[in-house]
């Protein structure tokens, strides 16, 4: 099939398609023209949607880069995943856009994963629930854009976004990450193996660790506020973390939340280093025989 107009389908109880499933089945070998989009838009006008995978969905498509799925609210658009990963991207492909819808999975896997060179274009207005990880860059996968995603409850002791062996996530806007669903365990944002996350300005809570960089994983954290945390941020062999934050304007690193009994704030091992620039902080462990460095001033 030959897409050389704008096109957008419409899925939900009475539409053209009533399944996600559906859409894609129909639109899953077509090519869209350059210059051209392909939505696929779910709707609530004749009720809520909600759809049940028992497998992953994979977004594997040779235009995919100009295709979007969006829901028309999050709160009625629910996509659920009874085992494993969610969405998936690999293998080189492009997607353009998912956005507004509520994410569930059952406690294990990734609730979108982009991996082998891969690219996600945008995620906005959705949220992950039920994950053991919520958002997984693999391979040198990049999620180009996520701005306003809210990810709530991923399994404990989950990670919220995980960036590995060179793959990459960028944040592009100011909003709370709050671990509060997973009890104080799991990690908010992860990377190693040369695997790098961007994340200006965010609020990150309630996690046992707010930051994470390790095996020359890095972490820019600029500008963001991090507190309730067991340990705030954690560099180890090799890991980098610049966490300066000239953007905030205020005296104290930890503005959002309360430091945990025993907490602490910036912690460096076996070759780890944190930029930690104009902050204010409470505590620090850096292990300078190891080769690891705090900077502060």
């Amino acid at each position: 099939m030959e897409v050389r107009g704008n096109s957008t389908y419409m899925i939900g109880t009475s539409e053209t398609f009533t399944t996600l499933t559906g859409a894609w089945s129909f639109i899953k070998n077509a090519h869209v023209a350059d210059g051209v989009f392909l939505h696929l838009y779910i709707t609530n006008a004749h009720g809520n949607f909600s759809q049940n995978f028992s497998t992953p969905f994979s977004l594997d498509q040779q235009s995919g880069s100009q295709i979007s799925i969006i829901g028309i609210s999050k709160i009625d658009c629910d996509v659920t995943f009874t085992t494993g990963n969610g969405f998936t991207l690999d293998s080189g492909h492009s997607f353009g856009l998912i956005s507004g819808l509520d994410i569930f999975g059952s406690s294990s896997g990734s609730g979108i994963v982009v991996a082998d060179n891969a690219t996600l274009g945008e995620l906005s207005n959705c949220s992950l629930v039920g994950f053991e990880t919520c958002l997984s860059a693999l391979n040198n996968g990049d999620f180009a854009q996520v701005d306003t995603t809210a990810f709530l409850n991923c399994n404990k002791p989950g990670t919220e976004c995980q960036a590995e062996w060179g793959g990459m996530v960028t944040f592009q806007s100011e909003y709370t990450i709050d671990g509060a669903g997973t009890s104080g365990g799991g990690t908010c944002l992860f990377a190693d193996h040369g695997g790098k996350i961007s994340a200006p300005s965010l609020q990150m809570a309630n996690f046992n660790i707010g930051v994470e960089a390790k095996f020359d994983g890095i972490i820019d954290a600029g500008g963001c506020s991090i507190g309730g945390c067991n340990t705030g941020i954690f560099a180890t062999e090799g890991g980098r973390v610049f966490c300066e934050s000239g953007a905030m304007g205020q005296d104290a690193f930890w503005t959002y939340g309360q430091q945990l009994a025993d907490g602490t704030d910036l912690n460096a091992t076996y070759g780890g280093v944190i930029d930690a620039i104009g902050n204010t902080f409470q505590t620090q462990i850096a292990d300078s025989g190891h080769g690891s460095f705090i900077y502060t001033v």
